[in-house]
């Protein structure tokens, strides 16, 4: 099994009232967090390749400097599904892939835990597997077997793969972490 994964760094922070990407946490900006955590992942040998999407010059030329690779979403306004699709759509379509999306806003997230992401999904026969609380309530990151792929590129507008795991319970594993690093940054009380 190899993964791919899609950095999705491209929404508007409507509720931030400006670009939460961009805002500072302990000296840095909140993106490079992610980044630096993709950069982190991709040199695992089941890691076929990363990809950033976003519609921010600043974070696709921190994503150049650090040499992964990017995709510019010119259709970020119609939501979290055109990253979705622009991410997979940068990969050729092979057998024995997974899609592991994560989202930007998630400094808190540790590699340790994206790691044990991967290490769970491989250990489980689920062609879905995400991050949740104890409770259960899933969150981001998600990975998606290919067997998905098409209903990854059907999603339009503003909600993301939850849809598609809302149709298959049957297929979706869950890997528990702990609720403090699935907290993502919504407002600015959040920083």
């Amino acid at each position: 099994m190899k993964f791919r994964i899609v950095l999705m760094a491209a929404g508007f922070s409507r509720r931030f009232g400006g670009n939460k990407l961009l805002a500072e946490i302990e000296g840095r900006p909140v993106y490079r967090y992610a980044l630096d955590k993709l950069k982190a992942l991709s040199v695992r040998e089941d890691v076929e390749g990363a990809v950033v999407v976003t519609q921010y010059e600043e974070i696709a030329s921190a994503a150049d400097e650090m040499g992964l690779d990017m995709v510019f979403n010119h259709a970020a306004i119609e939501g979290i599904a055109s990253s979705l699709r622009a991410g997979i759509r940068f990969f050729k379509e092979e057998k024995d892939r997974a899609y592991v999306f994560m989202v930007c806003d998630q400094p808190h997230m540790r590699i340790e835990t994206l790691s044990g992401l991967l290490d769970f999904y491989k250990k489980t026969d689920k062609g879905i597997v995400c991050v949740a609380d104890p409770s259960g309530i899933p969150g981001n990151p998600v990975i998606f077997h290919e067997r998905y792929y098409g209903e990854l590129a059907a999603l339009t507008g503003d909600k993301g793969g939850s849809r598609i795991f809302k149709k298959h319970p049957e297929d979706l594993g869950k890997f528990t972490v702990d609720p403090a690093e699935l907290k993502d940054i919504d407002v600015r009380e959040d920083l």
